[in-house]
């Protein structure tokens, strides 16, 4: 009788535990992100070193950023990405040694909630950038390890002691000491971390924490595809779907800070391989969505606007709630206007496409005043131009090069033909009208170097037209009463400029 009663006491537990856990999935799941989906529609990514310097040392840093919320504000941005700010030797701070701090060079962590308290009375969020692929070789775990046989950071590190050739080749692996190598994917300053270890993963909980404690909102996750490396000898049995239950424990920490905490990850793959993440998070960046949209600028393709429907549908088997997250370029990549020849006409067009795809938008620093940069990187980081005489808070870290000829935020500001004014109206533009942010594509054509797509939700429909050709085009609407929000309108005849737009909202009345 005693053995039966404790076999319903264990039956009653785990059903209790089913019901616990289930209820905890369904809030997971269920939680309320119409924030991010209804009102987040622009964010701005500032490379730090880069953006504004407050203290004349030539660097960029938070008290510059906070002087420059209100030019943010005025642009239009809902929110901001932050690359790393974390203690390292590194000027682009992606290899962390100190990941409850703020690198000296940027500031302190006083500073920090000043500007998450700042941009908060805006109405923006804050982003920050997470790099859990790897630390630095500073970073006091790895530091231990390379003098600590015994260290206790010995099993929080992809290590082997293989020497032979043949090993040696299956990766980027690192000599550590006389007899044990460590795998570096970016470089042997970079060793990467053992994520199947629940210390290690304990402790980016606990980093996310801390962050969401002074007032984050979300967090973008660096190099998230190279978590589970083929060549780093780890159990692999599912690289993907073993990431994604990274991520998935790192959320649900994450969530008892706060439910409605942004995830956001860099998974640099096509999209049918990517698509698997969104189990992980709320947003991936579309790397060859903004490849399609620099294609249709350049050569007229259309295949872009079928090529977000497609990915959206796509995105939302896996996430119900998946947010599209949509850009043209970031700190790893040929800026939008050297990519379109620098091209002023067509890069207005990039940003027009950009900025009338539902979702998130990201735009990188400078990118709204038509800044040109390629490869090495530090010429796609150039400082961002304040004030044509170089004042206004502009870093010198590094030359200007690329950008001698384009024109400072002071020029722009004044010159109703600027790439600046373009882009703070159709920010406003986006802004005003939630289908732009909220709403669901419809396509009516794209072909012939010619887009036509509405845009809909609960509080009406937007109608966005692209013309792709170097040649004008006239378009006669079918639509009751028209309301012209970007072009004009005569009578029921639209007149599209070449490498231009129209944006009308459909009246139902």
């Amino acid at each position: 009788m005693k053995k039966q009663q404790k076999w319903l006491v264990w039956i009653f537990v785990v059903v209790c535990l089913g019901g616990v856990f289930s209820v905890m999935a369904y809030l997971a799941h269920n939680r309320d992100m119409s924030m991010w989906t209804d009102k987040v529609g622009t964010m701005y990514q500032i490379f730090v070193y880069s953006f504004a310097d407050s203290d004349g040392d030539g660097v960029g840093d938070l008290q510059g950023i906070t002087q420059k919320l209100d030019y943010l504000q005025e642009l239009g941005v809902n929110g901001i990405w932050l690359t790393p700010i974390h203690s390292s030797q590194s000027y682009h701070k992606y290899d962390v040694e100190d990941y409850y701090s703020v690198d000296e060079q940027f500031g302190t962590l006083a500073d920090f909630e000043q500007l998450v308290e700042e941009a908060h009375k805006r109405g923006m969020k804050i982003v920050m950038d997470m790099v859990f692929n790897h630390t630095s070789d500073q970073h006091p775990w790895f530091l231990d390890v390379k003098t600590n046989q015994n260290s206790q950071y010995r099993e929080y590190y992809a290590l082997n002691d293989q020497s032979d050739d043949e090993f040696l080749l299956n990766g980027p692996w690192h000599k550590l000491n006389q007899t044990d190598y460590y795998y570096g994917y970016f470089g042997a300053h970079m060793p990467e971390v053992n994520l199947d270890n629940p210390l290690v993963i304990s402790e980016w909980q606990n980093v996310l924490q801390f962050w969401l404690e002074k007032g984050v909102d979300g967090f973008r996750f660096d190099a998230v595809k190279h978590f589970y490396n083929e060549g780093e000898l780890k159990i692999i049995n599912d690289a993907t779907q073993q990431a994604v239950s990274v991520l998935q424990a790192l959320k649900k920490a994450a969530q008892k800070v706060n439910p409605q905490v942004y995830f956001v990850s860099e998974v640099w793959l096509g999209t049918s391989a990517m698509t698997p993440y969104y189990a992980g998070n709320d947003g991936l960046f579309q790397f060859d969505l903004a490849t399609s949209m620099i294609r249709a600028v350049n050569r007229g393709e259309t295949q872009y606007i079928k090529e977000y429907v497609e990915n959206i549908q796509r995105f939302k088997t896996v996430n119900k709630g998946a947010i599209s997250t949509n850009f043209l370029t970031n700190h790893d990549q040929t800026r939008v206007m050297s990519a379109v020849f620098e091209d002023k006409q067509r890069a207005k067009l990039a940003a027009n496409l950009l900025l009338t795809l539902p979702g998130t938008s990201y735009i990188y620093y400078g990118e709204e005043l038509g800044m040109t940069g390629m490869k090495p990187d530090e010429r796609i980081r150039e400082p961002f131009l304040w004030q044509t005489d170089g004042n206004g808070l502009q870093t010198s870290w590094e030359s200007i090069e690329q950008n001698k000829q384009t024109p400072s935020v002071e020029q722009q500001q004044v010159d109703q033909t600027s790439m600046y004014l373009h882009y703070k109206q159709l920010i406003n533009i986006r802004n005003t009208y939630p289908q732009l942010i909220s709403g669901t594509v419809e396509i009516m054509k794209a072909a012939d170097k010619f887009i036509h797509y509405t845009v809909e939700n609960e509080t009406g429909t937007v109608h966005v037209m692209h013309n792709l050709s170097k040649e004008a085009c006239e378009v006669t609407l079918t639509t009751v009463n028209p309301q012209g929000i970007y072009g004009t309108i005569e009578g029921k005849t639209v007149k599209i400029a070449p490498l231009d737009s129209h944006i009308f909202l459909e009246q139902t009345k």
